[in-house]
């Protein structure tokens, strides 16, 4: 069972993409930014903390672990500053600069784009 909500929240989004929490002026559009997140992350096949490990919450409910809570925090941020540049491109101090279209480290903490952790043999 899943927890009820997160991993991704609005406050978590906020500060990954350097925005002050109490500007409250896009909340809407981030928190259904975060909503997309939550889905795509809920879709995968190990966003939860199993209850009696290391990495769970340690109340006996579901928890997110906090590499996926990580991961999903910045794949909304990364999300929301996309969305004056869907070319890949943005304008910083009156240059461009190219705007990675794959993350490697959200596919790190969330196992996307054919990411596996380091093996032996």
């Amino acid at each position: 069972m899943l927890p009820a909500d997160g991993p991704a929240t609005l406050e978590g989004t906020k500060v990954h993409a350097g925005i002050d929490p109490t500007d409250v002026r896009d909340d809407a559009r981030i928190a259904a930014i975060v909503r997309a997140v939550n889905g795509v992350v809920r879709s995968l096949p190990h966003p939860i903390a199993n209850v009696g490990d290391s990495i769970g919450d340690g109340t006996g409910d579901p928890a997110w672990a906090p590499f996926t809570i990580e991961g999903a925090n910045l794949l909304a941020a990364r999300v929301w500053k996309r969305k004056g540049q869907p070319g890949g491109v943005e304008a910083i101090s009156g240059s461009a600069a190219y705007v990675m279209r794959n993350d490697p480290d959200v596919a790190m903490f969330l196992g996307l784009d054919g990411w596996s952790a380091p093996a032996v043999g």
